[in-house]
């Protein structure tokens, strides 16, 4: 793979000053860049044993023109797409660049502000076809050829600089699970009113790692595909360029890999809610197991966080960060989903109960709702309608707000340590937030004395985690319902996951 991955990188480097070389075609712009093609920025470009090859003036020489003609389609001239943020949460990849204005009006032959702009879209251009066929840039084309994945994103004009988020929700954006194999290289696709268009590569400004991901095992065909999205450092001009590309290749999962977490809430010492002798511990332990092994037997690579076997004396939400901790087992897990199974409790003088699952406030609530719906629906139960973070039937998301930081402050001023760096509208329940690391500003750093530190707080590859409160333990009537069809609210989170992982395809 690393041979391979060699000579992919430095053919994609040629490619890369071909364009960059070609540059900004329109008008007068055209003689310039046929000039700058035959100069001595061909020594820029190494092969695979750090030699410079001979033959590359010769190459640009003779494909110069016919990289002028794709200009009309493929212009990245000197602009270039700065990354701010990229990261992948549950199957989806996703990220923020920004491009500078005036880089962008040269290489469009001027635009408008907004107005101008039409649409802005990431593409993934496969660079074997390009590499494979010598007119591949001539007849590259918006709509087809080299163009194997368009996502159309969000953007704005902020002063100088064209804003992109790929999407407003952590998961969506690029699915990971369909893409086919290959090697490809990241491009946004700008596209003015007029129609005119210029691909623009993605350089990484930022300091996070290379994305190792592993696709969720196919039932069917039982394998799976490795991706891997990762940055090439080039310098033109004394400008550091971090180019952004994506590998996809069948792979066995190794080891430590799975598709799926299940966590069963509290353990040990921490017993939950109680009804008379029945402790939440136990029967979120009960039903945790029994769909780690449906979901076992239909053929997915499932991890439980814990199995019962943990002592009185430990107090799971307290070790949750250590070595073989609930948080820590989850994270290096590399799973793309996490279902936390939990019972609720809320006023004992009250029979209101139901089914509440919650999600990450910056995701959509796409996995929540399958997942709400399956249950009420095999368990014959119903939603419930306690709470204020409410966001669809039977799905909140429960963030920070004035209670929760002056909870946080308190706590802070009782244990000595300053109040961890929250905002409002952060996740508040820590197993939603800590699986998403920076996605989802995971905190757990420390400075708690009753608390570890969660090595994965800074990690751009994040787990969509729920957590469900299947029924509540206070209410006698929901309770009583919840002991009775307890198999068939461990259908309803099998289902739910299922759903939304067939839902996805």
């Amino acid at each position: 793979m690393l041979n391979k991955r060699k000579r992919i990188l430095c053919k994609l480097t040629i490619i890369a000053v071909f364009m960059c070389v070609c540059g900004g075609c329109s008008g007068k712009n055209k003689k310039d860049n046929k000039e700058k093609a035959n100069t001595t920025e061909a020594a820029l470009i190494v092969s695979e044993t750090g030699e410079t090859e001979t033959n590359v003036e010769e190459k640009i020489e003779t494909d110069n023109k016919n990289l002028i003609f794709a200009d009309k389609y493929l212009n990245v001239s000197n602009a270039f797409a700065k990354v701010s943020k990229f990261y992948v949460y549950g199957t989806h990849f996703n990220f923020e660049a920004s491009v500078n204005n005036k880089e962008l009006s040269e290489v469009l032959g001027g635009f408008n502000g907004k107005k101008g702009i039409k649409k802005v879209s990431l593409c993934l251009v496969d660079m074997e076809e390009c590499l494979n066929n010598e007119n591949a840039f001539a007849e590259l084309k918006v709509e087809k050829s080299a163009v194997k994945k368009r996502v159309k994103g969000k953007f704005k004009i902020k002063g100088k600089k064209l804003k992109f988020k790929l999407a407003e929700k952590i998961n969506e954006g690029l699915f990971l699970e369909d893409i086919e194999n290959g090697n490809y290289a990241f491009f946004i696709n700008v596209l003015d009113k007029n129609g005119n268009g210029v691909f623009i590569p993605l350089s990484n400004k930022t300091k996070e790692k290379n994305i190792e991901y592993y696709t969720i095992t196919d039932l069917e065909k039982k394998t799976n595909n490795k991706i891997e999205i990762f940055s090439d450092k080039e310098v033109k001009k004394n400008r550091s360029i971090n180019f952004m590309f994506l590998s996809c290749e069948d792979s066995k999962l190794p080891d430590d890999v799975y598709d799926i977490v299940i966590d069963p809430g509290h353990g040990g010492d921490d017993v939950g809610a109680v009804r008379g002798h029945h402790y939440e511990k136990d029967l979120a332990l009960e039903i945790a197991t029994s769909v780690y092994e449906e979901l076992l037997e239909k053929g997915y690579k499932v991890l439980i966080t814990r199995d019962g076997t943990e002592t009185n004396e430990d107090y799971t939400v307290y070790t949750s960060y250590e070595k073989n901790g609930r948080v820590t087992l989850a994270c290096k897990s590399k799973a793309k989903y996490a279902i936390s199974i939990h019972l609720n409790s809320g006023n004992p003088d009250s029979d209101i109960g139901g089914v509440q699952v919650y999600c990450s406030g910056y995701a959509s609530t796409r996995m929540g709702r399958a997942l709400a719906e399956n249950i009420v629906n095999e368990a014959d139960s119903y939603y419930s309608v306690i709470g204020a973070f409410s966001r669809a039937p039977g799905v909140y998301s429960h963030t920070f707000g004035n209670a929760e930081m002056t909870e946080m402050k308190g706590i802070a001023a009782q244990y000595g340590f300053k109040p961890y760096d929250v905002k409002f509208g952060d996740d508040y329940l820590y197993m939603i937030r800590e699986l998403g690391g920076m996605i989802t500003n995971a905190y757990t750093d420390g400075r708690h004395p009753l608390y570890g530190v969660n090595k994965y707080i800074d990690s751009n590859q994040g787990i969509e985690c729920c957590l469900c409160e299947l029924a509540y333990m206070s209410s006698k009537s929901d309770f009583k319902h919840f002991l009775k069809h307890k198999k068939d609210y461990v259908r309803g989170v099998v289902k739910g996951i299922t759903e939304n992982i067939d839902s996805d395809k």
